[in-house]
Order: C-alpha cells, then structure tokens, then sequence
C-alpha cells in the first residue's frame, strides 16, 4: 500500500514544479526571487535573478532585511525542525518560529501550494516527506509588489 502511494506521488507534479509554473505565468522576467530554504523551486537564472538561503542559514533579522519583491518558502527544513520539538534545539525552533513571524507580518502571501501528507512524516528518521511534495508559499512584499496583491481580508 505505501510503495502504491509512493509511486502515485512522485507521478503526481511536485508542489515546486507547480509553484515553478505559477511563478512564470504570473511574476515579470527579471524579477528578483529569494527562495528561502532547501528544496526550493527551481528557476532560471537568466529569467530571474535568484537568492537562495538553506536550512539554519539565516534569521528572521536577515528575512525582514531581504531586499527581493518576491520570496519563495519551502517548509521542508522548518517541517523536520518544528515536527517533534524534543529532537530540535531551542535555538532552531526560535528561529524558524521568527521567521514565520516575519513572513505573517511584513509579507503578503499570494500563493500557497500544499504540502502532501505522508504517512509517518512525523515521525523521526528523515523520510520522503522531506524531499517531496514539500509545502510551498510565494510572497510578496507589499511594498514593491510587482504582481496584484489578494484582496485584504477583514
């Protein structure tokens, strides 16, 4: 049953080949993008200039500085680190909890593709959770958005 599921995933289009599509359908070329952690979406250089910071490479101090329009977040680092707080140090969860913080407050999101659920993903060694089908958010930072924001909500 899950090597059916497993293949059925990874026939299925990866939510970064989704959020790659989305991207170039809706963000101008040339663009500044930072995609901030592993397993991010894969984008072309020469069609937008890309930033890329991986796990425990930065901060909420080094987001709410980035000076790109867009942001690209991949959850699969903070999802492993977050997932059984007894195994993370203090240190990781304070930092991936600030950086949520700066994303809801000082970003816009505009686009959200879900992260699938695999069974046991909670569980502790790293498994295909990690490397798949990981939770993806594109924001915008309102300010010089170069897209048309969501309407606000009340």
């Amino acid at each position: 049953m899950l090597t059916a599921l497993l293949i059925y995933r990874l026939a299925t289009p990866d939510t970064r080949l989704r959020a790659q599509e989305w991207i170039y359908a809706h963000v101008p070329r040339g663009t500044p993008i930072y995609l901030l952690g592993p397993y991010n979406v894969p984008l072309d250089p020469l069609d937008y200039p890309v930033t890329q910071t991986y796990a425990a490479e930065t901060g909420p101090e080094a987001v709410r500085t980035v000076d790109a329009p867009i942001l690209v977040y991949s959850d699969a680092y903070p999802f492993v680190a977050l997932r059984d707080r007894r195994l993370a140090s203090d240190r990781a969860i304070a930092r991936e909890e600030g950086i949520r913080q700066v994303l809801e407050t000082e970003w816009v999101p505009v686009r959200h593709f879900a992260r699938m659920p695999w069974p046991g993903e909670r569980l502790p060694p790293d498994d295909i959770s990690y490397w798949f089908q990981v939770g993806i958010t594109i924001y915008c930072r309102p300010v010089n958005c170069p897209i048309e924001l969501p309407p606000a909500t009340p």
